[in-house]
């Protein structure tokens, strides 16, 4: 038992690894705009980092006063050691 422990902590904290990065509102042309939310190379599942990029959106779009309307989104998966990442593109109309 005791050896179990310290395995069950080791997992635990490496569970807590499982981190998203942000690319943050990027400006395009004509009102449009793109948030990409990217994962940790494993445990952040992509409806997750839509999640979060529908989220940053909306708050972006809430600082402006006009509601957010998004126009597509993109999944790319992790593939072979990859990190998985969204893209939301969106207007705040």
């Amino acid at each position: 038992m005791k050896r179990l422990i310290p395995a069950v902590l080791v997992l635990a904290a490496l569970g807590g690894c499982a981190s998203t990065a942000s690319s943050g509102v990027e400006r395009l042309a004509d009102g449009l705009h793109k948030v990409t939310q990217r994962g940790a190379p494993a445990g952040v599942s992509t409806h997750a980092l839509r999640a979060q990029a529908t989220q940053e959106a909306a708050d972006f779009c809430t600082q402006t006063r006009k509601p957010l309307r998004v126009t597509d989104t993109r999944e790319l998966p992790a593939g072979m050691g990859g990190r998985p990442a969204v893209e939301v593109l969106f207007k705040c109309e």
